[in-house]
């Protein structure tokens, strides 16, 4: 099966559209894990929100930004009914760090989309949109810069107050090296300077906090998340300020937009820094996101997943396949090396 993708950006040359050269990129992905279909919940959301015709912040994104969206990015797994693996017994989000031309397309020219994008013109944001079997509530697993720990939390942070659903509290945002193979962290440690890597996990469950404790989350609040996710990113850039940001102490000195202002850019607006400030009053808020993240679609790789090199006894001679393996052996010898 293709594995498709769109760009989403806006044709228009009004004076107050910033050039295409110069906008930003953001990459959302779903269904690198087959079963997790919330993730497509999630991604109707982002598709319904930043398509349509009339919604101003839509409108204002598209403007400022040049999306890619891969609504699937396992469609065979999808289509053949996998849970977690693709055709070839892998499971995808393990293979971000050497990914194979052969045995994992859809990964690696992913990875090379997003490496060519990010050279062009910066990535803002990289959020890959998956499902929990163990946790409730929706979250994110970040990475972390050690030196600025609140720099990879300024945007879950946000998006916790624009999304009743979406807990900052259940976020993680630690770089383990069990998961060094997982998009999260094999594009944060490639793309450097990219706060914003991030696993969007929903429960297969629903919520144990709020109003809607005890309750499973339906079509409608999944798709509201992946529409928060896009909106989040407004306040973030410094472009808006959504209302539900509006009454919160820390944004109450920040200019405050009028109607008809959501295609103008803010003067002397500082997001980031309202929020730093909000982590230096409270250190919870930084490390209540430490630690490893627990089992789920971040973890603990399939027991069916196979090697490339096992994968290969199975198959007939191939010399990409070949080449491949011998960039997977010549990693892992030189992760060896750094241990030593």
């Amino acid at each position: 099966m293709p594995c498709e993708y769109l760009t989403i950006t806006s044709k228009s040359k009004e004076p107050h559209v910033l050039e295409l050269a110069k906008r930003k990129g953001v990459i959302i992905t779903a269904r690198v894990h087959p079963g997790e279909t919330v993730g497509s919940f999630m991604m109707k959301g982002v598709l319904d929100f930043l398509t349509h015709p009339t919604n101003a912040e839509a409108k204002l994104l598209r403007e400022n930004f040049v999306f890619k969206v891969i609504p699937m990015l396992n469609p065979d797994g999808v289509i053949n009914g996998n849970y977690r693996c693709s055709l070839a017994g892998c499971d995808l989000n393990r293979r971000w760090k050497t990914p194979s031309k052969l045995l994992h397309p859809t990964i690696y020219y992913t990875k090379k989309l997003i490496k060519s994008i990010h050279e062009e013109r910066t990535v803002v944001m990289y959020c890959d949109l998956h499902g929990h079997s163990r946790k409730q509530n929706v979250f994110m697993y970040g990475c972390n810069f050690k030196y600025q720990p609140g720099a990879c939390r300024v945007f879950p942070f946000l998006m916790s107050k624009i999304n009743p659903y979406f807990s900052f509290e259940y976020s993680r945002f630690g770089v383990q090296k069990s998961k060094e193979s997982t998009a999260r962290v094999a594009l944060f440690k490639e793309l450097r300077n990219v706060s914003n890597i991030f696993t969007m996990e929903s429960s297969f469950a629903g919520m144990d906090e709020g109003k809607m404790a005890g309750l499973h989350f339906t079509a409608e609040m999944l798709a509201s998340l992946g529409r928060d996710l896009c909106r989040s990113i407004l306040p973030y850039s410094n472009l808006y300020i959504p209302e539900e940001l509006r009454e919160l102490p820390m944004f109450k000195r920040l200019p405050v937009p009028q109607p008809g202002d959501a295609n103008k850019k803010l003067p002397k607006v500082d997001v980031m820094g309202a929020v730093m400030g909000e982590f230096a009053d409270n250190a919870d808020l930084l490390h209540n996101g430490d630690g490893d993240s627990s089992s789920g679609s971040d973890d603990a790789p399939s027991d069916d997943n196979l090697q490339v090199e096992e994968l290969a006894k199975q198959l007939p001679p191939d010399k990409t396949l070949k080449n491949d393996i011998k960039k997977a052996q010549k990693t892992k010898e030189v992760a060896e090396k750094k241990k030593e």
